[in-house]
């Protein structure tokens, strides 16, 4: 967890190009704190609330870091893709599971994505995953607070969205 990996890219014809990369630094108390909770497997549900907050904005600073290195305007991208900090991790167990922060809110407005007045990235008409911003998706609770039926189908619509906005810049999701 040395620093957050921040890249620009372009989809022509297929292909990925590579345009700009940036690396942001864990601000040290935030990092310490990640890591002691990663060692420690617990906290209370405030403190992974807080967590989850502050890496959002960090991933936010990230973004905009890039940005400026590379002068390119907010208005220039696409889209914007996080997995998060991973702050616990069990493929081996029954069920495997994985838990990612990073506060997709907090993202979305720091870096300008139009958000509805609940702070929830604001979808376009009856979509549940296109947002006002074009190449934005969005899916589950960062709509809006959803049962698990319905996080799954916003999801899922999302992931189509997603996959149709890479296939007409060109890019591709074959190897």
């Amino acid at each position: 967890m040395d620093a957050i990996d921040a890249a620009l890219v372009e989809f022509n014809d297929g292909r990925c190009e590579l345009i700009a990369a940036c690396e942001h630094a864990w601000p040290e108390h935030l990092r310490a704190t990640l890591l002691d909770t990663q060692r420690s497997g617990s906290c209370t549900l405030a403190e992974l609330a807080k967590l989850d907050v502050y890496c959002g904005m960090e991933f936010a600073q990230a973004t905009q870091q890039l940005l400026s290195q590379s002068n390119t305007r907010a208005e220039q991208v696409l889209a914007i893709g996080s997995h998060g900090q991973t702050l616990c991790h069990g493929p081996d167990n029954d069920p495997s599971f994985t838990l990612q922060i990073g506060d997709p809110n907090r993202i979305a407005e720091m870096t300008g994505i139009a958000l509805n007045r609940w702070g929830f990235a604001r979808a376009e008409g009856f979509s549940p995953s296109v947002t006002t911003r074009p190449g934005i998706v969005v899916g589950g609770s960062f709509t809006g607070l959803k049962d698990i039926s319905e996080s799954v189908i916003h999801s899922s619509a999302a992931s189509i969205e997603a996959s149709r906005v890479l296939h007409a810049a060109g890019g591709s999701l074959s190897p």
